[in-house]
């Protein structure tokens, strides 16, 4: 099924296109450099440090962000999810695009030897599970009941 990149890809792009232009054996199957492709890849929010999330909005634009909790595993959190992504300096049109967005929305290529790099419309992920948006709701109704306490 489809691929998640995980949060190190932006901090190693620029290491990656060095790679292609330096060496022949990394232009064997692909035809531009790898940033172009990892730019129509989604990214979700599991690193909860805000400075990587500004790394990734600067990589791919807020436009290909996914909340992402790591929830239910150990240590995944919803709370420490919505605190990072309120925390980032965007628009709450742009938030809400993140905290809203779902595996269904992207452009979703799985990306078997037959999928052709150069002519994917986009690379998705499918990383969120369904119920999801529902545990997200149930935080923020949580957060105002104390805030009304």
């Amino acid at each position: 099924g489809p691929r998640t990149p995980r949060g190190a890809i932006p901090y190693l792009a620029e290491r990656l296109d060095r790679g292609y232009y330096a060496f022949a054996d990394c232009r064997t199957n692909i035809s531009r450099p790898p940033t172009e492709y990892l730019r129509q890849f989604y990214y979700d929010t599991v690193n909860f440090d805000v400075r990587a999330l500004r790394l990734a909005i600067d990589f791919v634009g807020p436009d290909h962000l996914v909340a992402g909790s790591d929830y239910p595993h150990q240590i995944g959190s919803l709370e420490r999810m919505l605190q990072s992504i309120e925390q980032l300096d965007l628009s709450v049109e742009a938030k809400t695009g993140i905290l809203g967005r779902t595996p269904a929305a992207c452009s979703v290529c799985d990306p078997a030897p037959s999928c052709d790099p150069d002519t994917s419309s986009a690379v998705g992920m499918a990383s969120l599970p369904a119920k999801m948006p529902v545990e997200v709701d149930a935080v923020f109704e949580a957060r105002a009941r104390s805030r009304r306490t």
